[in-house]
């Protein structure tokens, strides 16, 4: 098959959605079948990806989520999706996040005039507390609504990465949801001959990887770090991610003001790379407040067989079981956080319980494993849409073969 993954969000910049379109195209690609990546990226020839298209370079950062999205409103979108909706065909059209402006909405305008044949496909991935509409106040006013609404109505087929977020697009997108979750790279997160980093070996170690942002809640582990850093001094924080100095100063001057040492801001460490960092954690905290429809780290972290200590939030039930994967405290309760990871640093017989259950958890979240529901799941829609164009007129003809149906083409 022919497919294209669209991606409303700098793809220079890391984050889930990100991390998700890149190891499905790489696994369809091992499977035989040609991937596109559409995406806007702030910094060109620096993505490493031989099927990515960068559509524009003009990147506004938008507060949104308890986070800030990257996105791209150049006037040259449309055309440049048009024109290259007409120099290729598509099995399938790949939106991720699709109501999120302004990317998905021109391929979406784009596929209905140049591409009648194409499969549309939308895999929702957020999830807030409040609705998203207010998310973007200046962005998806009233009179934008009914508007996104229609087109978004043009999808074929909707994924949601999980159950909370199946219910939270539901808002915007009325219509049935496959529920398909993110995946794992258990191979590289769980490769056995992967040693800790000799800095980090000599005390013990907890690992927060994220954005400094305030739904990840790491002002509540500063807080709870002091706590635990007074009980027991050999305790180090690792804090891995792609931050400035602006975003870390002020918890540098809060770390000042508890007098809590070793914290060491690594900054942003490469895919490649990670999995050592989880390797050399003996807990690894998730304080995020709300917010996430799912939680990836979650699973790297598992794979990793590390374990793991989350705020007690929708996205992230869904993974870990209380006791067993690791511990889920109340959210933006530091007293509680302090206290559950002194209690794990503590027991490390429960904690190696915890990793090996929260490695066999994640073999059931493969990148493999999801690819193959995706690819799945894209059979169907296809098989349906092209099944209905053939009857259009009261013809059908059952015995025709599907183009690329049925493997790589």
């Amino acid at each position: 098959m022919k497919i294209a993954l669209v991606s409303p969000y700098d793809y220079h910049y890391p984050g889930g959605v990100t991390k998700h379109i890149t190891n499905l195209s790489r696994r369809y690609r091992e499977l035989g079948h040609k991937t596109t990546i559409f995406a806007p990226s702030s910094q060109s020839g620096e993505n490493g990806l031989a099927d990515m298209i960068q559509l524009s370079s003009f990147v506004v950062p938008v507060p949104y989520n308890g986070s800030v999205a990257r996105l791209s409103f150049s006037p040259f979108l449309a055309a440049r999706v048009s024109r290259r909706l007409r120099q290729e065909r598509y099995d399938i059209l790949h939106l991720h996040e699709p109501v999120t402006p302004v990317l998905p909405w021109m391929v979406m305008r784009g596929a209905q005039k140049a591409s009648p044949g194409t499969a549309l496909i939308g895999t929702f991935h957020s999830y807030q507390e409040e609705h998203h509409w207010a998310a973007l106040p200046a962005l998806l006013t009233r009179s934008m609504r009914p508007i996104l609404r229609r087109a978004v109505s043009h999808l074929d087929g909707r994924i949601a990465v999980s159950e909370v977020a199946r219910d939270y697009a539901h808002r915007a997108s009325t219509g049935e949801y496959r529920v398909i979750p993110n995946g794992v790279d258990a191979a590289l997160f769980g490769n056995p001959s992967l040693e800790p980093l000799s800095a980090y070996t000599d005390g013990l170690n907890i690992l927060f990887v994220g954005r400094l942002e305030p739904r990840k809640g790491f002002g509540y582990l500063i807080e709870a770090y002091a706590r635990v850093k007074s009980a027991l001094p050999q305790a180090r924080l690792l804090v891995v991610g792609p931050h400035t100095p602006a975003d870390r100063r002020p918890f540098e001057r809060r770390l000042r003001d508890l007098s809590a040492g070793d914290v060491h801001f690594i900054g942003y460490v490469p895919e490649e790379d990670l999995p050592r960092y989880y390797q050399s954690c003996h807990i690894f905290c998730a304080p995020s407040v709300g917010g996430e429809s799912f939680g990836m780290v979650l699973l790297e972290a598992m794979a990793a067989g590390a374990p793991i200590v989350a705020s007690d939030i929708e996205g992230y039930r869904s993974l870990i079981n209380h006791g067993a994967e690791g511990l889920l405290i109340p959210p933006r309760d530091a007293v509680a956080l302090a206290d559950a990871l002194t209690y794990l640093l503590r027991h490390p017989h429960l904690r190696q319980a915890m990793g090996a259950q929260g490695k066999a958890t994640a073999r059931h979240y493969t990148w493999e494993r999801v690819a193959d529901q995706v690819l799945d799941y894209y059979g169907t829609v296809l098989a349906a849409k092209r099944g209905a164009a053939r009857t259009f007129g009261g013809q059908r003809h059952p015995q025709e073969t599907l183009p690329s149906e049925g493997g790589p083409g």
